[in-house]
C-alpha cells in the first residue's frame, strides 16, 4: 500500500506541476499577442465625410528651385522659359503651353536621365495613415471642436478632418 501511496503523490504532484505550467504558457501567450498587436487607431481620417484609412498630401508648387529654365519646342525650334517666367504651380507641360509651346522633356536623348530629371521637379507626395500623423502635422490644422468631450477634432483642409482618439 505504501508504494501505491507513493505514485498517486507522485502523480498527484505532476499534474499540479503540468496544470500551473499550462496556466503559465496560456498567460505567457495572452500577454505577448497583447504587445505585438496593433492598438487601436490613434487617429480617424475623415475625407470628404467619408472614413478612410489612408490619405495622400501633395506639395503645391514643383521645385524648380535647381533649374534654370524649362525647355520649350516653339514653331520646331527648341528653347526655353527663363527661371523668373516660369510658373511654380504649373508643370512643365503647363508651362510651356501658357506660352504656346510644348514641353519636349528635359533631357531627349535618355528617357532614364529624363525621368530622373523630371522626378526632381515633381511637387512632392506624402502618405498618411493612422499610424503616422504626428503633432506636426496637426499643428497644421485647426481644431474645430471637441468630440465626447474627450476626442478633438482637427479640421485641415476642406475635405479633410482628423479626430484624435
Amino acid at each position: 500500500m505504501r508504494n501505491k501511496k507513493a505514485v498517486i503523490e507522485l502523480n498527484m504532484s505532476t499534474i499540479v506541476i503540468l496544470v500551473l505550467a499550462m496556466s503559465m504558457l496560456v498567460l505567457g501567450l495572452v500577454l505577448i499577442r497583447a504587445i505585438f498587436e496593433k492598438s487601436e487607431k490613434d487617429f480617424r481620417i475623415i475625407l470628404d465625410g467619408e472614413e478612410v484609412n489612408e490619405f495622400v498630401m501633395c506639395e503645391s508648387n514643383w521645385n524648380y528651385q535647381n533649374k534654370s529654365f524649362i525647355p520649350c519646342i516653339w514653331e520646331e525650334e527648341i528653347s526655353g522659359i527663363p527661371a523668373e517666367h516660369i510658373n511654380y504651380s504649373l508643370s512643365p507641360q503647363e508651362n510651356c503651353h501658357f506660352w504656346n509651346g510644348t514641353f519636349p522633356g528635359f533631357n531627349i536623348n535618355n528617357a532614364t536621365r529624363n525621368k530622373e530629371l523630371y522626378d526632381e521637379v515633381t511637387p512632392r507626395c506624402i502618405w498618411y495613415n493612422s499610424e503616422n500623423i504626428d503633432e506636426e502635422f496637426l499643428s497644421g490644422c485647426e481644431i474645430e471642436y471637441y468630440v465626447d468631450g474627450e476626442n478633438i477634432k482637427y479640421k485641415c483642409s476642406e475635405n479633410l478632418e482628423i479626430i484624435k482618439n
